[in-house]
Protein backbone atom coordinates (compact mmCIF):
# COMPACT_ATOMS: atom_id res chain seq x y z
CA UNK A 1 0.00 0.00 0.00
CA UNK A 2 1.33 3.63 -0.80
CA UNK A 3 1.98 5.78 2.54
CA UNK A 4 1.80 9.26 0.39
CA UNK A 5 -0.72 11.60 1.59
CA UNK A 6 -3.29 12.29 -1.49
CA UNK A 7 -3.45 16.08 0.50
CA UNK A 8 0.00 16.67 0.33
CA UNK A 9 1.57 18.86 -1.84
CA UNK A 10 3.02 17.60 -5.33
CA UNK A 11 6.65 16.81 -5.19
CA UNK A 12 8.52 18.90 -8.03
CA UNK A 13 12.14 18.82 -9.00
CA UNK A 14 12.17 22.08 -10.82
CA UNK A 15 13.82 25.13 -9.22
CA UNK A 16 10.94 28.11 -8.35
CA UNK A 17 11.22 31.12 -10.78
CA UNK A 18 13.43 33.56 -9.42
CA UNK A 19 11.53 37.03 -8.60
CA UNK A 20 10.92 39.18 -11.21
CA UNK A 21 10.85 36.33 -13.53
CA UNK A 22 8.49 34.95 -15.71
CA UNK A 23 8.94 31.73 -17.82
CA UNK A 24 12.62 31.54 -16.80
CA UNK A 25 13.32 35.02 -18.43
CA UNK A 26 14.63 38.27 -15.90
CA UNK A 27 11.57 40.43 -16.45
CA UNK A 28 13.14 44.07 -17.70
CA UNK A 29 12.64 46.57 -14.53
CA UNK A 30 10.56 49.43 -15.02
CA UNK A 31 12.50 52.09 -15.01
CA UNK A 32 14.71 50.20 -17.42
CA UNK A 33 11.79 50.35 -19.63
CA UNK A 34 11.09 54.14 -19.53
CA UNK A 35 14.54 54.99 -19.85
CA UNK A 36 14.46 52.83 -23.06
CA UNK A 37 11.27 54.59 -24.26
CA UNK A 38 12.10 57.96 -23.63
CA UNK A 39 15.41 57.00 -25.61
CA UNK A 40 13.61 55.72 -28.64
CA UNK A 41 11.61 59.13 -28.22
CA UNK A 42 13.83 61.35 -28.33
CA UNK A 43 15.53 59.50 -31.48
CA UNK A 44 12.04 59.63 -33.43
CA UNK A 45 11.69 62.86 -32.73
CA UNK A 46 15.21 64.10 -34.03
CA UNK A 47 13.56 63.22 -37.03
CA UNK A 48 10.22 64.46 -36.98
CA UNK A 49 10.33 67.75 -35.33
CA UNK A 50 11.89 69.28 -38.02
CA UNK A 51 9.83 67.73 -40.32
CA UNK A 52 6.59 69.00 -38.44
CA UNK A 53 8.16 72.84 -38.29
CA UNK A 54 9.46 72.55 -42.11
CA UNK A 55 5.69 71.37 -43.45
CA UNK A 56 3.69 74.17 -41.11
CA UNK A 57 2.17 71.44 -38.62
CA UNK A 58 3.11 73.49 -35.72
CA UNK A 59 1.97 76.76 -36.61
CA UNK A 60 -1.41 75.25 -38.32
CA UNK A 61 -1.59 73.18 -34.32
CA UNK A 62 -1.32 76.60 -32.88
CA UNK A 63 -4.05 78.25 -35.04
CA UNK A 64 -6.36 75.11 -34.73
CA UNK A 65 -6.58 74.27 -38.14
CA UNK A 66 -5.33 70.76 -37.99
CA UNK A 67 -8.28 68.12 -39.22
CA UNK A 68 -8.46 64.49 -37.79
CA UNK A 69 -6.89 63.51 -40.76
CA UNK A 70 -3.70 65.58 -40.64
CA UNK A 71 -3.40 63.97 -36.80
CA UNK A 72 -3.57 60.66 -38.59
CA UNK A 73 -1.00 61.03 -41.62
CA UNK A 74 1.36 62.34 -39.01
CA UNK A 75 0.71 59.75 -36.60
CA UNK A 76 1.24 57.29 -39.76
CA UNK A 77 4.58 59.25 -40.69
CA UNK A 78 5.30 59.00 -36.97
CA UNK A 79 5.06 55.42 -36.81
CA UNK A 80 7.22 54.76 -40.00
CA UNK A 81 10.25 56.97 -39.23
CA UNK A 82 9.84 54.50 -36.14
CA UNK A 83 9.83 51.57 -37.80
CA UNK A 84 12.55 53.00 -40.85
CA UNK A 85 15.06 53.24 -37.54
CA UNK A 86 13.94 50.60 -35.47
CA UNK A 87 12.80 47.99 -38.03
CA UNK A 88 15.78 46.15 -38.46
CA UNK A 89 16.61 45.84 -34.89
CA UNK A 90 13.10 44.88 -33.83
CA UNK A 91 12.94 41.87 -36.86
CA UNK A 92 16.36 40.51 -35.66
CA UNK A 93 16.78 40.62 -32.18
CA UNK A 94 13.77 42.12 -30.80
CA UNK A 95 14.68 45.48 -29.84
CA UNK A 96 14.54 49.41 -30.64
CA UNK A 97 17.74 51.21 -30.33
CA UNK A 98 16.65 52.66 -26.16
CA UNK A 99 16.13 49.01 -26.06
CA UNK A 100 19.74 47.69 -27.02
CA UNK A 101 21.33 50.51 -25.02
CA UNK A 102 19.49 49.36 -22.06
CA UNK A 103 19.90 45.80 -22.26
CA UNK A 104 16.31 44.53 -23.02
CA UNK A 105 14.18 43.18 -25.51
CA UNK A 106 10.45 42.16 -26.48
CA UNK A 107 9.64 38.84 -26.99
CA UNK A 108 7.06 35.87 -26.94
CA UNK A 109 5.31 35.95 -23.39
CA UNK A 110 4.75 32.18 -23.65
CA UNK A 111 7.95 31.00 -26.38
CA UNK A 112 10.66 33.46 -25.44
CA UNK A 113 11.14 33.76 -29.11
CA UNK A 114 11.02 37.04 -31.29
CA UNK A 115 7.68 37.86 -32.35
CA UNK A 116 6.89 38.26 -36.15
CA UNK A 117 6.72 42.06 -37.35
CA UNK A 118 3.18 41.90 -38.57
CA UNK A 119 2.43 41.09 -34.83
CA UNK A 120 5.01 43.56 -33.69
CA UNK A 121 3.20 46.10 -35.69
CA UNK A 122 -0.14 45.08 -36.08
CA UNK A 123 -0.83 43.79 -32.41
CA UNK A 124 1.82 45.87 -30.07
CA UNK A 125 2.08 49.28 -31.74
CA UNK A 126 -0.87 50.10 -34.21
CA UNK A 127 -3.74 49.06 -31.80
CA UNK A 128 -2.50 51.79 -29.03
CA UNK A 129 -1.04 54.58 -31.49
CA UNK A 130 -4.97 54.56 -33.13
CA UNK A 131 -6.71 54.45 -29.52
CA UNK A 132 -4.24 57.55 -28.61
CA UNK A 133 -6.27 59.62 -31.54
CA UNK A 134 -9.41 59.37 -29.82
CA UNK A 135 -10.75 62.49 -28.14
CA UNK A 136 -10.59 61.69 -24.32
CA UNK A 137 -10.33 58.23 -24.71
CA UNK A 138 -7.07 58.31 -26.03
CA UNK A 139 -5.30 60.18 -22.94
CA UNK A 140 -7.73 56.94 -20.89
CA UNK A 141 -5.64 54.16 -23.44
CA UNK A 142 -2.21 55.88 -22.85
CA UNK A 143 -2.82 55.85 -19.06
CA UNK A 144 -4.09 52.14 -18.54
CA UNK A 145 -1.21 51.03 -21.25
CA UNK A 146 1.77 52.66 -18.92
CA UNK A 147 -0.57 51.70 -15.62
CA UNK A 148 -0.26 47.94 -16.32
CA UNK A 149 3.39 48.27 -15.99
CA UNK A 150 2.91 48.24 -12.28
CA UNK A 151 1.37 44.46 -12.25
CA UNK A 152 3.76 41.53 -11.02
CA UNK A 153 4.40 40.64 -14.69
CA UNK A 154 5.68 44.06 -15.72
CA UNK A 155 3.38 44.12 -18.91
CA UNK A 156 1.76 46.92 -20.08
CA UNK A 157 -1.37 46.97 -22.63
CA UNK A 158 0.35 46.67 -25.64
CA UNK A 159 2.40 43.65 -24.22
CA UNK A 160 -1.20 42.31 -23.49
CA UNK A 161 -2.58 42.53 -26.91
CA UNK A 162 0.66 41.48 -28.56
CA UNK A 163 1.28 38.21 -25.79
CA UNK A 164 5.25 39.90 -25.70
CA UNK A 165 6.62 40.55 -22.36
CA UNK A 166 10.02 42.45 -21.96
CA UNK A 167 12.95 41.00 -20.73
CA UNK A 168 16.83 41.69 -20.07
CA UNK A 169 19.28 40.20 -22.24
CA UNK A 170 22.59 40.71 -20.58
Amino acid sequence: MDDQNPYAAPLTTEAPLASGSEGGSQLAGRGTRLVAKILDSLIVSVVNVPMMFLTGYFQRAMEQQVGLIEVILYSLIGLVVYYLINGYLLATKGQTVGKLLMGIRIEDAATGQLIPMGRMVGLRDLPIMLASMIPVIGGIVGLVDGGLIFRQNHRCLHDDLAKTKVVTVR
